[in-house]
């Protein structure tokens, strides 16, 4: 599986001129979106933060800035991790569906 870093090298996108790629790229992110994808990404967020906690509290670590310094950590690489498995996956295939519908109509609104 494929992480992009930048919207400019996203494969479905290449063919876009920049302003229509973000514009494009945030309604997918938005579209593929869902109420159960958003509870479980809550879920997991609150399970990072209390097994950071756990953990900094194992070490002694129980308030201070090493305790919070290790709760961000494990809130970024989750949130990153997210972003690799869901988001950005179910975005690419809701533009691979939606965008080769639009073009195609462009196309034949163009012809008449």
């Amino acid at each position: 599986m494929a992480y992009y870093w930048r919207i400019e090298s996203i494969p479905e996108l290449c063919d876009l001129v920049p302003g229509d790629r973000r514009k494009w790229w945030r309604e997918a992110i938005a579209e593929s979106r869902s109420g159960r994808d958003m509870a479980i990404r809550l879920g997991v967020f609150f399970c990072v933060i209390f097994g950071a906690s756990t953990v900094a509290d194992w070490y002694g670590y129980s308030s201070g800035p090493v305790h919070w310094a290790s709760i961000g950590c494990a809130v970024a690489l989750t949130s990153w991790v997210l972003e690799v498995v869901l988001e950005q996956p179910r975005a690419r295939r809701w533009l691979r569906v939606n965008l080769v519908r639009q073009m195609a109509r462009e196309k034949k609104l163009a012809a008449v």
